[in-house]
């Protein structure tokens, strides 16, 4: 599994921040489909950290060949910490169930949130098998699994 890790300064310039460290750590061996996809959900995250947290962001990168999870991490003033987990904008709800297989928002303790999402990478593994030979003695394609 491929993992990245950046932090970065909770101001209106963290959005693009996000998508410089996204294009520049996402897997390029399994995840390049997945690029624009996973560039939008980092932009999404992290304006609502920026609306509605306090301190450093923390944008992490986990790719499993299949999925990639974008998670962003943030303290939470304490003006905010009694609302709900869901994300404050409805629009930006829709777009992260829109582009990932699951999402959430938990608490990562009682003063730090973590909002995450999987999302498809496109790549297909296509491992090769070893030909096989029917009763007639010819070569058969190998099965699909």
């Amino acid at each position: 599994m491929d993992s990245a890790q950046g932090t970065m300064s909770r101001s209106v310039l963290a959005p693009g921040e996000a998508r410089d460290f996204i294009r520049a750590n996402l897997c390029r061996e399994h995840a390049h489909r997945a690029l624009g996809t996973v560039t939008l959900a980092a932009s999404e995250f992290v304006t609502q950290a920026v609306l509605g947290g306090s301190g450093p962001l923390v944008v992490g990168l986990d790719c499993d060949q299949t999925t990639v999870t974008l998670s962003v991490r943030y303290r939470v003033s304490a003006a905010v910490s009694t609302h709900s987990l869901d994300l404050a904008d409805d629009l930006s709800s829709r777009i992260i169930e829109g582009i990932s297989r699951a999402s959430g928002a938990e608490w990562v303790n009682d003063s730090e949130r973590r909002l995450w999402c999987t999302i498809p990478t496109g790549y297909i593994s296509l491992a090769t098998s070893p030909a096989r030979a029917d009763v007639a003695g010819r070569k058969l394609p190998p099965r699909a699994r």
